[in-house]
């Protein structure tokens, strides 16, 4: 099922759009952000970017 939807997800928004999201999801889901989340301070984030 997983991989049905990650084919989805790119059918949809893209490879490139899909990538960036999977990278986000990462990011969310690391423990430098969940540390960063409790002390208030800015997680470290490998998709910094000036867009939003």
């Amino acid at each position: 099922m997983w991989v049905e939807a990650n084919r989805r997800v790119e059918a949809t928004l893209g490879a490139a759009a899909a990538e960036k999201l999977r990278s986000l999801a990462d990011d969310v889901a690391s423990p430098d952000f969940l540390d960063a989340y409790v002390s208030g301070a800015k997680p470290p984030s490998s998709t910094e970017s000036s867009e939003c």
